[in-house]
């Protein structure tokens, strides 16, 4: 991030008693009419000694917030405010402070004083979006984004954030001529169709979105998030048989890409063909990209249904293969133990347990189930 643009700390500053208008509204959550935020920032005249004073103590501050000793820094900074009431380049590093101990309250205040000391300043903007992206209010989100397209209207992602924004107010009208200034500004891209794709979806047209999809697969057919986005909308639609199909097509384009297989599982469970979820399950267990996490998610997802032997089958085979693609990972082991524990293969499960726990010693729940097979 580039260095906020800091007022020279050495000139002297001529501020008397000032209503300054903050440059952004506030609006209820429900569109009622906006009202202006006013602000007042007191300032004084700073003598050569004050100048002085408030550079070595901004530096001292910079110093200990770097260390990240907030307590000191925030000692230092205050203490600057207490001479210069009106410094916004301290209001900012105050508030960025704030932000980082969840103190979203503090740094908004603050950073609200600094926007209306210096409203042309790109990243004291910034730090408000971030903030009340942080605390999802998204209705004063979308004023403090209009400020930031037109301080930095050659960044992209601002645009983009307004866009979404009003799409989550279900504002789809807007959201839509917004999708349609990017495309002027920077031109078409996947993000922007996926964009598009999200208002025809709000406004009950998955038709018009299934076409769209179509229609980049035949221009783009090795681009494979658009079979996983079709088949979503299919499922979603009722459409189990099509979705399988249209991942079918995508596995022909790449057999081995696992979330393809993932959701080709998915689908056939849906529609209680286990066996060929099994099939496609194996597949994406082989692949050591695909996380651990999302592996033992599917392996204990088959023990409620360990009465049907071919669940315990299913669950044994998979969980065997996430071991031996991911032998260093505890999670992997611990929840093999568990398939081998239900099936009453206690030795395998002790061997597992004690794999699991040369890994990482510190899980109570794999000594408790060693206890239990030793006992």
């Amino acid at each position: 991030m580039a260095i906020p643009d800091y007022r020279n700390m050495n000139r002297k500053t001529v501020l008397t008693l000032t209503l300054v208008i903050c440059g952004f509204a506030v609006f209820a959550q429900k569109n009622e009419p906006a009202k202006t935020a006013v602000v007042f920032v007191v300032g004084k005249v700073l003598s050569q000694k004050d100048s002085i004073q408030v550079k070595d103590l901004y530096f001292d501050g910079l110093r200990e917030k770097i260390i990240q000793n907030y307590q000191l820094a925030g000692d230092y900074f205050n203490r600057v405010l207490e001479i210069d009431p009106a410094n916004d380049a301290v209001m900012f590093e105050l508030a960025s402070m704030s932000f980082a101990q969840n103190k979203d309250a503090e740094a908004e205040r603050l950073i609200r004083k600094a926007v209306t000391v210096k409203p042309e300043n790109e990243w004291y903007w910034a730090l408000l979006a971030d903030i009340y992206k942080k605390t999802n209010n998204i209705v004063q989100l979308v004023p403090v984004l209009d400020e930031l397209t037109r301080i930095a209207p050659g960044n992209e992602a601002y645009y983009y954030d307004k866009a979404n924004a009003l799409l989550i107010l279900k504002k789809v009208t807007e959201a839509a001529t917004a999708y349609d200034d990017i495309e002027k500004r920077f031109g078409t891209s996947d993000d922007l169709s996926a964009a598009r794709q999200r208002i025809l979806l709000q406004q009950g047209k998955p038709e018009k979105v299934e076409a769209e999809l179509e229609k980049q697969i035949q221009q783009n057919p090795d681009e494979i998030r658009n079979y996983l986005y079709l088949s979503e909308i299919l499922v979603k639609a009722g459409e189990g048989q099509k979705a399988i199909a249209v991942l079918n097509r995508g596995k022909a384009v790449d057999s081995g890409n696992a979330l393809i297989r993932l959701a080709l599982a998915d689908n056939y469970r849906a529609l209680n063909q286990f066996d060929n979820a099994f099939i496609e399950l194996k597949v994406a267990f082989a692949d050591p990209n695909l996380s651990v996490d999302e592996k033992v998610r599917m392996v204990l997802s088959f023990l409620p249904m360990f009465s049907d032997i071919k669940a315990r089958v299913y669950a044994n085979e998979l969980a065997s293969i996430m071991v031996r693609i991911h032998p260093d990972e505890a999670k992997a082991f611990a929840v093999y133990g568990d398939v081998l524990f239900q099936e009453k293969k206690y030795p395998e499960a002790q061997d597992a347990y004690k794999k699991a726990l040369k890994l990482n010693d510190q899980v109570y729940q794999i000594w408790e189930q060693l206890l239990r097979i030793e006992i």
